[in-house]
């Protein structure tokens, strides 16, 4: 699909896109569910999954293994907007962290235990202390780049080039 949110939904949940997630979700809403076919497909419309929404974070807790999602400019751990606020913030020079491109924050299961969220979703420059060592490594790594150094923004708010310029270096 396009925009990007509902694409990173289905890559952890298997969900398929909404209006709302298709849309990028511009406000942070509660999904609400009018039911889940055979396969685990939940109908409805919304942002933020409830709690018995599976994701591939919970189905490797259950299983023993752990999963790190870092977010470049992300800043604080589990950063994401309240219900009812705006769910699409500009980029700012310094932050360009994009929460549509962190699918975590979009299932009850994950925002709602505030401490395991604060320790598996966190900035981008976690990244090299968890790779020091096999033991350190989640099973998962989830790498999510800022708006400008995933080719989206062209040209970036810090007056870099963006488009595949930036990517691409």
């Amino acid at each position: 699909g396009h925009v990007s949110l509902g694409n990173y939904i289905a890559q952890i949940s298997g969900q398929p896109q909404t209006n709302d997630t298709q849309g990028d979700c511009v406000t942070m809403t509660e999904f609400e569910a009018t039911g889940t076919d055979a396969d685990g497909i939940v109908a409805g419309q919304g942002c933020v999954y409830p709690a018995d929404v599976p994701t591939v974070a919970n189905q490797l807790e259950d299983a023993g293994l752990t999963w790190g999602g870092y977010m470049e400019d992300m800043g604080e751990p589990c950063r994401h907007p309240a219900i009812g606020e705006p769910g699409n913030e500009a980029p700012v020079e310094g932050d360009q962290y994009a929460v549509r491109h962190n699918p975590f924050m979009y299932f009850h299961s994950i925002i709602d235990d505030q401490a395991s969220c604060e320790a598996n979703v966190v900035d981008l420059t976690e990244l090299p202390a968890a790779l020091e060592s096999a033991d350190t490594t989640p099973n998962l790594v989830y790498i999510s780049p800022n708006l400008c150094n995933d080719g989206h923004d062209e040209p970036c708010v810090d007056g870099r080039p963006g488009g595949l310029v930036t990517a691409d270096a």
